[in-house]
Parts: C-alpha cells; structure tokens; sequence
C-alpha cells in the first residue's frame, strides 16, 4: 500500500522504489480512501531493464582501427544503429608519462565518428554504450566489450617471437627485426624500452607469390632476402615519422640499413657518422637463385620452353654456376624470374644484369631461325597477364631487339653479357622476361631442337 497526497481536486501523486527482478510484469492499481471506498482496476504493463537486458544491447561498432601520429590510435566508429543510444564510453590509460601513467574515460556522442587515444600502449581499453529505452526512466549500459589495440604488422612481431600481446611483454622488448615488405611502423610506439632496429630483414622469411593459368602453376619467393631486392616503393612519410621521433627523442640507439632499401636513406643520413645507423656493406655481385624462376606459361604458351636445372650435360666452362639449359618449344621461349609482389629489383645498388650464354653453331640459325641469335629482355613491374600483382601499373621497357645479337665467332663457347639496367631507377621493375630471337616467326620444336645455356645469371654494381 502506498501513501497517497493529494495537491489538487482529482489529481494525486506517489512514490515508492521496489526491488523488482529483471522481466515484465503487469502491475494492477486501485485507489481506496480513508471510508474504505475502492476505486475499479486499473492494469499497465511494464517492463523492468537491468544487466541481462543490457547483455542484449549492442556498443557502438568500431569500424576501423589505426595507428595515427603523436603516438596515438585512431578509432573510426560505425554510425549509431538505433535513436536509443545515448552516447558510448571508452576508458583507456594514457601514458604520456610513462612512469606514471593515467586512467582516461571519454565520452563519445552519437554525432562524433572519430576519436584519437593519445599515448595508448598495447593493453586493453573499453568500449559502452549507454542507451534509454522507449518510454524508460533509467539509462541501462551494454555490456563493456574490451578492445585490443590496433596491431599493423602483426605476423612481423610474432615472427620476432613476440605472441604475447601486452603492455608487459612489450616492455621487455628492446630490439626488433623488421623486413623490408614492411608496411607501416606505427607498431613501434608500443615498445617503451626499444632501442636496437634491424631494418635488414633478418631470419625473417620473403612472403612468396604464386602463379595458376594456363593449367601451370608455379610459385616464387620464400626463404632468405637476397641483396638485390628492396621494397616495392618507398614507405609513407606518414609511416616513417615515428622512427624520425624515436631517433630525435634518443630512444633509439641503433638501426642497421640497407642502403636504398625503403626509402630511408636522407632521413637516416645525419645518424652514420655516429654510428647509430649502420649501413650494411653489399656484395659487388649477387647470383639470381632459382627459386624466383617461374614458367613463363603461366603468361603464354608461346613462351613454352624445356627447361633443366641444374644443367648436367652443359659445356665445361670457368667457374659456372646455376647453369640452366633451355630447349626452345615455341617462338617466344622464355626464361623468367619474378619477385613477391612486395619487392622489386635495387637498381640504385645493382645497376647490372649479367650473365654466361652458351648458343648452339652457325647452322643452327639458318633462313626464319636467324633472328634468335638475338638476347631480347624485357623488365617489367608484373607479367601481363596479372594485373594485380603490382600496385604501381606496368612499367615495361626492354634491351633493344637488335641490341645484343650473337655474331658467329660467338657462338659454340661461353660468352659473357652485360644488360645496363638504368632504365630501372624510375621504374618498379620485378619481373625479368629472357628470351631468344624477340618473339621472330619459326617453327618450333625445330629440328635439330635450339638449345641455350645460361649460367651465373646475377645482378652486379659495376659492369
């Protein structure tokens, strides 16, 4: 029974609290007076919210995590989903001062669509939102979803056997290895005590790139970095401020660098001389391995040759390596080698291309099969018929057809040929297309079969 005070003719007023379980219910009123009169019934149905109600409420999405400068997270939220929400709370520690870090709540209106945690480490924050139901008296939360902060080259960290992903472990970190398929190091604000960059890509294996048509597959790639290789393109100055910060602020004491690598080069330049960017001496000649050797069918069947490597019946020779014995199928027979989409050639390390042939005798290039005396290559950022791997469009260029044309008295011995890749330093050349003959009419398989020999194929700093 509830106490009732009248202030006006035929208006009354109550209040009283209950504690009433979670649910819906349907509450019954009758008023009464002090002569016992009764009044009829009245029902209302009501609902009573609370945690299990709020378990069924969704928190505002976060649609796109992502480092930002400062040190700080960018938080791009997904538009409120019902007019029910009022606004949604995010508690995160703030560690602009390390030693002393600081607990932040803030409030995000329905209207905002971005917010920037400044100073965030690698530790949980999270994320409420607050709504009042139709017709409610109280706002009832959502149940708190915790976040992870946004982590850009996660498998590169677990391939430092960084797996444990929190603000603790992270302060043990003080040297990390990055390689140089690297997109972002927005990851490095995390580690408090990191002093030691490797840029070098040590023991840290080359993504690989796989190639299905034509019914041929192939795949190049994997294993270890090869001195020749750099990324495709130069890092964003977005990307590379935060190691401009680190080295500014003394935090890092020591980068190893290849030079020409990532973009790097004028940003790490004032730091040599002191000896807190160590640039890694290359060798004058790096042999191409095997293992970014692909089909060239998987572009076409003109390309069709039969290749053996490594050669067992090639010519003696001084000093041979990697020797490849290439029988021509098809008029535009070709020797291919590509790289992982992430990389290209180090054209300002390694201007040359270079290697051994060995040509079949002067009879072999009789009537339509003279013209492949002719070395004809081509570089190129990805092979035509895969658009998709190479963000930068096709930047082909070639040697020249007639440029590099076996003359008789070299033929039937081991020759040596030099291709000036200048041409390259604009370029974001990948690919490289070895054919005999530029694609001339003949009928192949020719008889007898057109057989070359290729060895020590590598990229040199001087020609």
């Amino acid at each position: 029974m509830i106490p009732l005070s009248r202030s006006v003719v035929d208006t009354v007023t109550a209040s009283t609290e209950f504690a009433i379980p979670e649910g819906a219910y349907t509450f019954e009123f009758i008023t009464k007076d002090d002569y016992g009169h009764r009044s009829l019934k009245v029902e209302t149905s009501v609902s009573i919210y609370g945690e299990k109600y709020g378990a069924t409420l969704p928190n505002r999405n976060i649609r796109i995590m992502e480092a930002s400068a400062g040190p700080a997270l960018k938080i791009t939220w997904s538009p409120v989903e019902t007019v029910t929400a009022l606004y949604t709370v995010l508690k995160y520690t703030d560690y602009t001062n390390p030693a002393s870090p600081v607990q932040r709540t803030v409030r995000i209106e329905n209207e905002e669509t971005e917010t920037v945690l400044d100073n965030i480490r690698l530790e949980p924050f999270q994320v409420t939102t607050t709504y009042k139901p139709e017709n409610g008296l109280d706002p009832v939360d959502a149940t708190t979803r915790e976040y992870i902060p946004y982590i850009a080259e996660k498998d590169i960290l677990i391939a430092n056997d960084f797996t444990e992903f929190t603000a603790a472990k992270a302060a043990t970190v003080t040297r990390l290895v990055y390689p140089m398929h690297v997109n972002s190091f927005q990851d490095l604000f995390y580690f408090l005590n990191l002093h030691e960059l490797d840029l070098t890509g040590t023991d840290i294996s080359l993504p690989k790139l796989a190639f299905n048509r034509n019914s041929t597959y192939g795949e190049v790639g994997g294993g270890e970095w090869l001195p020749f290789m750099r990324r495709a393109g130069d890092l964003s100055a977005e990307n590379i401020q935060i190691i401009k910060d680190m080295l500014e602020s003394g935090q890092i004491t020591k980068i190893r660098y290849v030079p020409n690598s990532l973009g790097l080069d004028d940003l790490l330049a004032p730091y040599v001389s002191s000896g807190t960017v160590d640039l890694i001496d290359l060798p004058g000649e790096v042999l191409i391995p095997h293992k970014f050797y692909i089909d060239g069918v998987v572009e076409s069947t003109n390309f069709r040759i039969d290749l053996e490597f490594p050669a067992t019946d090639a010519p003696a020779g001084t000093g041979l390596q990697n020797v490849y014995k290439m029988t021509m199928l098809a008029r535009a027979g070709s020797i291919v080698f590509a790289l992982p989409t992430e990389y290209q050639f180090n054209v300002e390390e390694y201007r040359y291309l270079k290697f051994k042939i060995y040509a079949p005798d002067a009879s072999m290039f009789q009537g339509s099969y003279d013209p492949f005396r002719r070395i004809y290559l081509r570089f190129m950022n990805r092979l035509w018929g895969f658009s998709g791997n190479s963000v930068f469009g096709q930047e082909l260029w070639d040697s020249g057809v007639e440029s590099n044309k076996l003359a008789d008295d070299q033929l039937r011995k081991w020759i040596d040929v030099t291709i000036d890749m200048d041409n390259a330093r604009s370029r974001h050349n990948r690919v490289i297309v070895l054919n005999m003959g530029g694609e001339a009419n003949a009928t192949f398989p020719s008889t007898p079969d057109m057989i070359f020999y290729f060895a020590n194929i590598r990229f040199a700093k001087q020609p």
